[in-house]
């Protein structure tokens, strides 16, 4: 599953994690136990209320 920034675009993947944002997500880390005080690494945007959950793109094997 991803979560979709709706204000820069950018693409939380649980797969990947977040080790590098303004509060590391290790990877494998579900979007829900992320920490509220988590925000988006590209525009700054809040966490709870700047996100949209989608489907992970499938790619042909």
């Amino acid at each position: 599953m991803v979560h979709e920034c709706k204000i820069c675009g950018y693409v939380y993947d649980e797969v990947k994690g977040d080790p590098k944002g303004n509060i590391p997500v290790s990877p494998g880390t579900p979007f829900e136990q992320i920490s509220p005080e988590w925000h988006c690494p590209i525009c700054d945007a809040a966490k709870d209320y700047s996100f949209v959950e989608k489907a992970a793109p499938s790619f042909p094997q």
